[in-house]
């Protein structure tokens, strides 16, 4: 008999907290960074322009950083959570040396 009755109340303890738990989602703010306007930031503008952010409980700011370099330089300083850039082409002037 208790052993009925305590189930039933932890059962209904934990329906309540998962109930609470989820009751108001957030949007999560974060920072994209791209580095020029080219085809390759076609996923980024495609994904905003899908409302995809919003269904992913997304908000995101999205910036312009011009050169692969300082948008790295922001992704590795925390300013920015991702970023869309181009490799760099390796120097002529140093042969790579394997």
């Amino acid at each position: 008999m208790w052993n009925k009755f305590l189930r039933r109340i932890v059962t209904v303890v934990a329906v309540i907290f998962l109930l609470l738990s989820g009751a108001a989602p957030s949007n999560e703010n974060i920072v994209v960074a791209y580095s020029g306007i080219s085809g390759f930031q076609g996923p980024l503008w495609a994904f905003s322009e899908l409302r995809l952010f919003a269904k992913y409980n997304l908000n995101p700011e999205i910036v312009l950083i011009a050169g692969g370099t300082q948008s790295m330089q922001a992704l590795l300083s925390n300013y920015t959570h991702f970023a869309l850039a181009s490799a760099a082409p390796r120097s002529t002037n140093f042969p790579l040396v394997w």
